[in-house]
């Protein structure tokens, strides 16, 4: 409710700055008639505002429309309105009747068709708000112009049409951060699509699109590697991997089993452990110190991989850890303390796995798998493994 009392603010003030400039360019007789009964719905509505009901106050603002036809604004926030509370076709039904006003400028059809194509969107009449907007691409302002590809790119977003979006985005004046942000995954989509179908030389060119698009794109490093191990380039993946903590530290952990793979072809595990200590000191990751005590268990065995646990459990606590460094001492704990430690361990071992592994930093959504789309707020790049005591 707080949301559209919000939104029928405007309306409001919209409404009365209407009602004072109309005073000026009516006879008389006919200014008096207007403003009686523009002065009725809106004081009618206001008091409904006024009481929180909500629904009746936007049927009197619709009431008081009906007397004043210079009112396009008013109009477009009021299908907004509609379309935000859900009443998708009230809000479409409003938009046609306004694009049938003969009185419409250039400018004004324009703004309306785009909010036709927003209605269609939300309807899920994806090819009529294509076909709309595609006869809008040359029509109006830079601005009109830019908000019509920026709706194209949405629609092709949920029509999975990648090609198309890439393609229609170059048709933008401008650009910014975010979206490089969504076109370099639109490239590793297509990546994606490519490696599948073992096309090496069209997944590099959408991975590079990716890094052209933004740099710090984790996903493109990560697809180059996976393309590299392919064609048995380990030293190629290697220096792709290593790349992905200089453009985001937190998913380091989503390096390490492919570090360990690539490093074991190469029979240079000791160098493996060597970088993953040095990636301690600005990039730390529970994944990899327990890689790392892996190698120590398998050169000087368990006790010593166990003290190096320990040791890094003091500077960084975390769940994971404490659950390898239990599973050691089962292997060497006498029969009394076997039983004790199993309970602990199947206790710790259904917090881990009962934990999110990753969250969205933008909505908060949480889960085990890492959606480089937010499944709930649909953002890019947004979710990342978790940090602490409970993640990484």
């Amino acid at each position: 409710m707080m949301g559209d009392y919000l939104l029928i603010v405007p309306l409001v003030l919209a409404l009365a700055i209407g009602w004072l400039l109309g005073r000026r360019d009516r006879r008389k007789q006919q200014l008096e008639n207007y403003t009686e009964r523009l002065r009725h719905e809106y004081f009618s509505g206001l008091n409904h505002l006024i009481d929180n009901n909500t629904d009746e106050a936007i049927e009197s603002f619709i009431s008081a429309l009906k007397y004043n036809s210079e009112t396009v604004p008013i109009r477009l926030a009021l299908g907004t309105l509609f379309r935000r509370r859900g009443e998708v076709q009230r809000s479409i039904q409003l938009h046609q009747e306004v694009l049938a006003l003969p009185s419409l400028t250039a400018k004004e059809s324009v703004q309306v068709q785009l909010a036709l194509a927003h209605d269609y969107m939300a309807a899920g009449l994806l090819d009529r708000a294509e076909n709309l907007l595609l006869e809008l691409l040359g029509e109006g302002s830079r601005e009109d112009r830019d908000t019509t590809v920026r709706l194209l790119i949405d629609l092709y977003q949920q029509e999975k049409e990648w090609h198309k979006a890439l393609k229609v985005a170059e048709l933008l004046s401008d650009d910014d951060g975010a979206l490089g942000t969504r076109l370099a995954h639109y490239h590793c989509e297509l990546a994606r699509v490519a490696l599948q179908r073992r096309e090496w030389q069209e997944a590099r060119k959408h991975i590079k699109g990716a890094l052209q698009e933004d740099p710090d794109c984790v996903r493109a490093s990560l697809l180059n590697a996976e393309l590299e191990m392919t064609e048995e380039r380990w030293k190629a993946a290697i220096k792709s991997l290593k790349s992905v903590p200089l453009q985001d530290p937190a998913f380091v952990s989503e390096t390490v089993p492919l570090l360990a793979e690539c490093y074991r072809r190469l029979n240079a595990t000791g160098e493996l452990r060597r970088y993953l200590e040095q990636t301690f000191e600005y990039a730390p990751s529970t994944t990899a110190m327990l890689l790392v005590a892996d190698e120590i268990a398998r050169e000087q065995g368990d006790y010593q991989a166990g003290a190096y646990i320990t040791e890094q459990l003091k500077l960084r606590p975390s769940v994971k850890g404490f659950n390898r460094l239990i599973d050691l001492h089962l292997k060497h704990a006498g029969e009394s303390a076997r039983e004790s430690l199993g309970v602990l361990r199947g206790l710790t071992g259904q917090l881990e796995q009962s934990k999110p592994v990753y969250h969205c930093r933008n909505c908060g959504f949480s889960g085990q798998t890492l959606h480089w789309q937010c499944p709930s707020c649909q953002g890019w790049g947004e979710v990342r493994p978790i940090q602490g005591l409970e993640g990484e």
